[in-house]
């Protein structure tokens, strides 16, 4: 399954930004019951710095889970099991100048 990064939000204690258009969300649906996950997306950050992410990981296909995306809608973080392993990369001297 492929699904577009096309837009989207990120807040933290050191970081607030928008997901920019590009990026891509594959699936890979394994018989074991559990998704195989390769994200790739970009984030502009409120300051102006451009931040590449990717990630690996696994989510478990649970009822919740297929629920959710049949219906195209939201979970609770604790109807889950998704595991990932992320990646940033930028070429911002992160000096906000």
């Amino acid at each position: 399954m492929f699904f577009d990064v096309i837009e989207g939000r990120v807040e933290g204690p050191r970081i607030r930004g928008e997901f920019r258009g590009g990026g891509g969300d594959w699936l890979l649906l394994g018989a074991d019951g559990f998704g195989r996950l390769d994200v790739r997306a970009q984030i502009e950050t409120d300051d102006g710095a451009f931040i590449y992410i990717q990630y690996y990981g696994v989510l478990e296909m649970n009822e919740q889970i297929q629920a959710a995306m049949g219906a195209a809608s939201a979970t609770e973080f604790s109807d889950q099991y998704f595991r990932t392993t992320p990646r940033f990369e930028t070429g911002d001297d992160g000096t906000g100048g």
